[in-house]
C-alpha cells in the first residue's frame, strides 16, 4: 500500500522533465553572465523542457535582458519571454525550473541559464533565469558545520510544500507512473525525495547540468537548508494542468525504479548532489494499525535531518491514520512506540482521540532524541504500533464504597464495590479485596481509585509523608487502560494495585476514607 505527496511549488519550482537532447547541447560550453548582458535585445534563445511521456522537446523564445540583484546583490537574474503554444494558454509553467536554456553566437552553441521562476497571474510569458554559473556555484560546501535549522523553521519549509486538499493539480494520489528511464542529460526530470516507501514526498525538477557525475538542478533552492542527503528518483511527466494562477506540470516517480543519485547541497542558486548513490544516512520507519477491518502494515524512510526527519515522520504517520478513520465523530488511538537505538530502545505509550495527536506525539518523541546527546545518527527503525477504534473509549470511576464497613484491624481486610460507565450508559463493576498490612498503626487511611491521568491529585491528597520512592515506580509504568487504587495508610506507606481493562481508557477518581482498630 502507498500513500505519497508530489508538490509542486508556486513559483516554477520543482516539477519534471525526461529523456535527453542532442550531443551539442549536452555539452555546450558556458556562457558568462558580463558575455550574456552584451547579447542584443530580442536574441532567439532555445531550451529543454518535458511537458508529456514523450520527453524533453524543445522551446524558444527571445532575450529581454538582465535583472541584477532580485534574489540578493550577488544573484542576477536573466529575462527571456517564451513563444508557442504551451506557453500562450498558461504562461511560464511550473516544473520547467532548471530547464537548460542556450543561445547561438558566431557559430557556437552555448548555454546561458536555467529557467528558474516565473510571474504568476502573468499575460505574457517572461522566464526568469538564473545564470548557470550560479547554478554551478550550489556545489560549494561552506567551512564548518551546515547551518541549524529550528524546528518552527522545518515546519515552515514543510508547509510550503503542502498543496491544498482541493488542487487535482498539485497531484497527491500516491500512484507510481510507468514507464523506464534511458538516459541521464540536462533536461531530464527526476524526483527529488524527502521519503520514500508507502508513504513519499517527491518534488520533481529538473537536471541543468552534468559535470561527471556531479549533477545540478533546479535553479532555485528547494529548501535551502546547505549540506542534505535528499534522494533522487526517475520520474515519469504525465501532463500539463493550466491554470489562471499558473500551469504546472503533473508528474510521479517510476515504479518500482532503482534510485539514481544523491543531492548533496541545497542552495539560493540551486541544488547539487551525485550520481550514483543513495543518501548514507536515512531512517526507516515501521507503522501497523488495526481496525476493524483488520491489521495492516506500512513501511517507509525519510531522510536523516535534525528539524526534519520529526515533523516528515509525522507527516507520514497522519498520512496513514487519517484514511483508516472516520473524518467526523469519536475516534480512539492507542499507540506503542519503540524507536531501536545502537544499543537500546526507547518505548512511548498513550491514547489519543486523532490522528493529529497522535502524530505530534510520535514526532516529538522523535525530536527528543534527535536533539539529544545520541543525535539522529543511532536510530536504526522506529516502529509504531496502533489499535484503532471509531467510538469514544472512555471508562469513567463513577462510584467506589465499602461492602464490609469501613473500619479494619491490622491483618484484615476492607472490600470496595467499584463502578465505571461509558458515554452509552453500559457500565462495568466488580469488588477488590484490599489486604491491610499486620503492622500497620492504627488511624485513618484513605482509598484513592483514578485513572492513568490523575497520578500528581492522588499523590497530593495522599497521606503525608507519601510514599515517594512507590510513587515514581508507579509514574513509569501507568498505562491508560488501568484502573490504579491507591491505599495510603497513616504513615505515608502507599500500596498502588491496577487493574487492566484492555482498549480503554480510564479516567476519572473517587476515593474513601477508613480507620484502622486495634
Amino acid at each position: 500500500m502507498r500513500f505519497a505527496l508530489s508538490f509542486v511549488l508556486a513559483a516554477l519550482c520543482l516539477a519534471p522533465m525526461t529523456v535527453a537532447q542532442d550531443s551539442v547541447t549536452s555539452s555546450a560550453p558556458l556562457l558568462s553572465i558580463e558575455k550574456v548582458q552584451e547579447l542584443p535585445w530580442n536574441t532567439p534563445v532555445y531550451g529543454f523542457s518535458t511537458l508529456d511521456p514523450s520527453g524533453p522537446k524543445k522551446f524558444v523564445g527571445r532575450y529581454r535582458g538582465v535583472l541584477h540583484g532580485n534574489v540578493g546583490a550577488a544573484h542576477d537574474w536573466i529575462a527571456v519571454e517564451l513563444l508557442g503554444v504551451p506557453f500562450s494558454g498558461g504562461g511560464v509553467i511550473a516544473g520547467q525550473s532548471g530547464s537548460p536554456v542556450f543561445v547561438d553566437v558566431a557559430g557556437t552553441t552555448y548555454k546561458i541559464g536555467t529557467v528558474s521562476y516565473g510571474y504568476p497571474l502573468a499575460r505574457n510569458p517572461i522566464a526568469l533565469l538564473t545564470p548557470i554559473n550560479e547554478v554551478l556555484a550550489s556545489e560549494h560546501v561552506h567551512p564548518g558545520l551546515p547551518p541549524d535549522v529550528s524546528a518552527a523553521q522545518a515546519r515552515d519549509l514543510l508547509a510550503g510544500f503542502a498543496p491544498p486538499s482541493d488542487m487535482v493539480a498539485s497531484i497527491s494520489s500516491g500512484v507510481s507512473a510507468s514507464g523506464s528511464l534511458s538516459a541521464i542529460t540536462a533536461g531530464t526530470v527526476l524526483g527529488v525525495q524527502l521519503a520514500w516507501g508507502d508513504f513519499d514526498i517527491t518534488s520533481f525538477g529538473t537536471v541543468s547540468h552534468l559535470d561527471g557525475n556531479k549533477i545540478f538542478m533546479f535553479g532555485h533552492p528547494f529548501l535551502q537548508i546547505g549540506s542534505a542527503e535528499y534522494r533522487l528518483v526517475p520520474a515519469r511527466v504525465l501532463g500539463v494542468q493550466h491554470g489562471y494562477d499558473q500551469s504546472s506540470i503533473m508528474a510521479a516517480p517510476i515504479a518500482n525504479a532503482a534510485p539514481v543519485g544523491v543531492i548533496l547541497q541545497d542552495r539560493t542558486t540551486g541544488i547539487s548532489g551525485v550520481l550514483g548513490r543513495e543518501p548514507v544516512l536515512a531512517t526507516p520507519v515501521s507503522v501497523t494499525t488495526t481496525t476493524e477491518m483488520g491489521t495492516r502494515t506500512f513501511d517507509f524512510s525519510t531522510i536523516t535531518h535534525p528539524a526534519l526527519t520529526p515533523l516528515i515522520i509525522a507527516e507520514g504517520i497522519k498520512s496513514i491514520v487519517t484514511p483508516e478513520l472516520l473524518q467526523r465523530g469519536d475516534v480512539t488511538i492507542f499507540l506503542k512506540e519503540s524507536i531501536q537505538l545502537d544499543d537500546g530502545e526507547i518505548s512511548l505509550e498513550g491514547t489519543f482521540d486523532s490522528p493529529l495527536e497522535v502524530a505530534a506525539a510520535i514526532g516529538q518523541k522523535v525530536s527528543e532524541v534527535i536533539q539529544g546527546p545520541l543525535g539522529a545518527t543511532h536510530i536504526k527503525r522506529v516502529s509504531v504500533d496502533l489499535r484503532m477504534y471509531e467510538e469514544n473509549r472512555t471508562l469513567s470511576v463513577r462510584q467506589m464504597s465499602f461492602q464490609n464497613g469501613s473500619t479494619v484491624r491490622p491483618g484484615g481486610y476492607l472490600t470496595v464495590r467499584c463502578i465505571l460507565s461509558r458515554l452509552d450508559g453500559r457500565f462495568f463493576s466488580g469488588t477488590i479485596r484490599i489486604p491491610i498490612p499486620a503492622d500497620a498503626p492504627r488511624g485513618k487511611g484513605k482509598i484513592i481509585l483514578s485513572g492513568q491521568k490523575d497520578p500528581e491529585r492522588a499523590r497530593q491528597e495522599a497521606v503525608t509523608p507519601p510514599d515517594l520512592q512507590a510513587i515514581a515506580k508507579l509514574a513509569k509504568s501507568r498505562t491508560p487502560d488501568a484502573l490504579y487504587l491507591y491505599t495510603v495508610l497513616s504513615s505515608g506507606q502507599i500500596r498502588v494495585d491496577d487493574f487492566h481493562f484492555g482498549d480503554f481508557v480510564i479516567v476519572g477518581k473517587q476515593e474513601l476514607e477508613f480507620t484502622i482498630t486495634k
